[in-house]
């Protein structure tokens, strides 16, 4: 039998399930929004081999901040990196400038390679200490370091 008793128990039951629900749902969203720094590479399945994760830290990138992670390959692997990294993000190849191996932009003025992760989009980029200007000396080059980053704001 339904009484008036039972009928204002069972509505502060339903309030109080609607109140947890909508926690709930607003932490699921505040959790999916805020990124956090890690391997961003290992996180989507597309880290190439020999690339080492370093670190991961809040930077500036101007005035913007940006989540950043370090990798490193020795110069024996850097070209097979350099080759994924080209083709899996759209990063352009590497050139000897002055004193070190850089992206350069091309036609379009793109430079960095890019993708999407979630409902983010990273860039990124490769380069090395040039003390050796051909590319057959790559192997002579300790390190080659790639940096990817997560802008969390535009400017």
């Amino acid at each position: 039998m339904l009484t008036v008793g039972n009928l204002k128990i069972q509505m502060k039951q339903s309030i109080v399930f609607f109140i947890v629900l909508f926690c709930t749902m607003s932490m699921r969203i505040e959790y999916s929004v805020k990124p956090s720094c890690g391997d961003f590479l290992e996180r989507i399945h597309k880290k190439p081999k020999h690339l080492e994760f370093i670190e991961c830290k809040k930077e500036k990138d101007a005035q913007i901040s940006v989540l950043q992670a370090r990798y490193q390959v020795k110069g024996t692997f850097a070209s097979s990196v350099e080759k994924y990294l080209i083709h899996a993000f759209g990063m352009q190849p590497l050139r000897h400038i002055c004193c070190i191996w850089e992206t350069v932009p091309n036609e379009e003025g793109s430079r960095y390679g890019s993708f999407k992760g979630g409902e983010f989009y990273y860039s990124i980029d490769m380069g090395a200490d040039g003390a050796f200007g051909e590319r057959k000396d790559w192997s002579k080059i300790d390190w080659f370091y790639v940096t990817v980053e997560l802008p969390l704001n535009t400017p």
